[in-house]
């Protein structure tokens, strides 16, 4: 990464994409600011301070070593030990919950009213599988541990097609050959459960997320993992992308640049993914660089965010996010 850092990149977008670049940035700013921006609604926190406080809250943690403060004469001698009452309480409503979602009855109906228990045992096999490849046993109880310490529950869901490498022998030069097949147990159906500040948006005032301008997930990973979700034949751009390091443009001569990031490790890189309803864009940005093609149509057939949200207590009919249940101060 340092033989990088602050050097001229190789990237040269197209005018379309500069735009395009522009706009992102425009968004990821935008949705950056909702997040950290004070609120009344949360005691002026902001919602990431409330995602983060709650969690503390819900994990019980404690701000020092549990040692007394030297000045502390009279109540030096107490414990700081805590007691789990609230995680506890979470973790048994979330079993509560849980049972009763995870496996769904399917009724079926002709246009007459009439009851076809054919065709529902049928639907029924077929959410039954798709339930075990989307391993929505596991996904249904975090979403819903989720809502009990976080202000929103964000889930995010498609069909993902995985590709790994096989060893096919070696090289003349005795180096490994590999290629690439399809893994059939990944290729499937996929909900991801999501951490509150892994999903940017436009308005905090607006309570459903497929109202919103824009989503832009955003997720850190290595760059072996990037390079085999984004491989450079379908992502010419990927070979732009380094890790650690973000390719920034300098404002004075529209030059790009390698500069060294000093909040992510010398091999991981940041992936960002924007939806926009304006456009019906689908957008992917590594480390800097747009590896989409600029302003990439939305692959869903119903132009749809492939996300949802929901909460444990609503603040008011208006807010994106809610209270979490540890956030009750009457949970004791």
């Amino acid at each position: 990464a340092d033989s990088k850092k602050d050097e001229a990149s190789p990237y040269n977008p197209t005018p379309l994409e500069r735009q395009c670049i522009t706009e992102f940035l425009e968004d990821f700013r935008n949705g950056w600011q909702t997040m950290q921006l004070p609120r009344p609604e949360f005691n002026d926190m902001s919602l990431y301070q409330r995602y983060v406080n709650d969690m503390l809250s819900f994990n019980t943690y404690q701000e020092n070593d549990g040692n007394p403060a030297m000045e502390d004469r009279l109540g030096g001698w107490r414990s700081t030990a805590m007691r789990p009452v609230q995680r506890t309480k979470a973790i048994s409503i979330a079993a509560h919950m849980t049972a009763r979602q995870l496996v769904p009855k399917v009724f079926a109906y002709d246009e007459e009213d009439n009851d076809q228990e054919d065709s529902a045992k049928v639907m029924s096999y077929l959410v039954d599988w798709a339930r075990e490849q989307a391993n929505y046993p596991f996904m249904a109880l975090y979403r819903t541990i989720m809502s009990l310490y976080s202000p929103i529950s964000w889930g995010y869901s498609e069909y993902s097609e995985t590709y790994r490498n096989e060893n096919d022998g070696t090289n003349q030069d005795g180096t490994p050959k590999f290629k690439q097949v399809k893994d059939e147990a990944k290729s499937c159906f996929k909900h991801i459960p999501l951490a509150c500040d892994q999903v940017y948006f436009s308005d905090f005032y607006t309570r459903d997320c497929q109202d919103q301008d824009f989503i832009i997930y955003r997720r850190v990973m290595s760059l072996d993992r990037a390079k085999a979700e984004f491989p450079e034949a379908q992502y010419p751009n990927m070979q732009y992308v380094h890790g650690g390091v973000i390719v920034t443009v300098d404002d004075a001569n529209r030059s790009y640049y390698h500069v060294y990031d000093p909040h992510m490790r010398k091999y991981d890189v940041e992936v960002l993914i924007k939806w926009r309803k304006s456009k019906d864009s689908k957008e992917i940005m590594v480390n800097g660089v747009l590896i989409s093609k600029p302003y990439d149509a939305n692959p869903r057939q119903d132009h749809q965010y492939p996300f949802d949200a929901f909460y444990y207590l609503p603040i008011n009919e208006r807010c994106i996010a809610g209270k979490s249940l540890v956030d009750r101060k009457s949970v004791v």
